[in-house]
């Protein structure tokens, strides 16, 4: 069965994300770094021990490798709804769900403090997780990844 059209620009928007998120990981490895040394001269010209100049370096770190984690399970979920394997849709399922949980836990956050801009931004990824699942989740589309998959004769 072919791969359903829908399902294409998903895990390529998968494959994009995975690239902004490397190049996330790699702007805040350098960043932190760039933050840290400018730390570390400015402490020793003012005479203070340089302590605090692995901070920003260390916070760089942390979060260039959050970010890694991220485009791992992009690349993850996108090579398993681009090969129709019934894993990735499942995978894609529940990574969307956890980050429409984590959203709405977002969203209430927002609504103590109030941020019109921020609940509008919410609200919009929320709606676009709960189309993936919705989508992710029709018959059409389940029996694509369920369908056999054939491969060439070697």
């Amino acid at each position: 069965m072919n791969r359903p059209t829908g399902v294409t620009v998903l895990a390529i928007l998968l494959f994009i994300g995975t690239g902004l998120l490397v190049l996330g990981a790699i702007a805040t490895f350098l960043g932190g770094a760039f933050i840290g040394s400018m730390i570390g001269t400015s402490a020793r010209q003012a005479g203070a021990g340089a302590a605090g100049a692995g901070i920003g370096a260390f916070i760089g770190a942390m979060v260039g490798v959050f970010f890694l984690v991220g485009a791992a399970l992009n690349a993850i979920c996108g090579f398993g709804l681009w090969n129709l394997k019934e894993w990735g849709r499942m995978l894609t399922i529940v990574l969307t769900g956890i980050g429409m949980a984590l959203g709405i836990m977002s969203f209430f956050i927002s609504m103590l403090h109030f941020h019109i801009f921020s609940l509008f931004f919410i609200m919009i990824r929320l709606a676009i997780g709960g189309i993936i699942i919705w989508y992710l989740s029709q018959p059409q589309v389940k029996a694509a990844f369920a369908a056999p998959q054939l491969y060439p004769a070697r």
